[in-house]
């Protein structure tokens, strides 16, 4: 379960262990990169990219966190775990729907990450 503002969201399966995270891509975002812990050096320079505008760099932050927050869910363990264990890479190098998560420093393919969006097909 997750909720944002006015939106709430839910996953399961009966087989499978399943995350979820909803997050506003607009939220303010901590200016300066040192303080952004809970990432990896990776997730920092594909957040930052290469001539991004801050629009793009908000929008990777708040992705970036919520398949960390996604991933921890799914894997039972919560915000204890510790966000630097749980590095998350798109399928296709820096932007997609689809990614895969390396977990204390290895590929894991038992998880799979998607992302969505929210927009105004969806009931509010």
């Amino acid at each position: 379960v997750s909720h944002d503002g006015d939106f709430v969201v839910l996953a399961s399966d009966s087989k499978l262990a399943v995350g979820i995270d909803i997050m506003n891509e607009t939220r303010p975002i901590p200016k300066d990169p040192t303080k952004w812990k809970q990432f990896t050096k990776y997730e920092k320079e594909n957040i930052l990219g290469v001539n991004s505008t801050e629009i793009e760099i908000i929008r990777q932050y708040h992705r970036h966190w919520s398949m960390k927050e996604s991933f921890l869910k799914a894997y039972g363990q919560g915000l204890g775990f510790g966000l630097q264990r749980v590095e998350c890479h798109y399928l296709n190098g820096n932007w997609g729907n689809k990614a895969f998560a390396i977990v204390d420093n290895s590929i894991s393919n038992y998880w799979e990450i998607e992302l969505s969006y929210i927009d105004q097909n969806h009931v509010k």
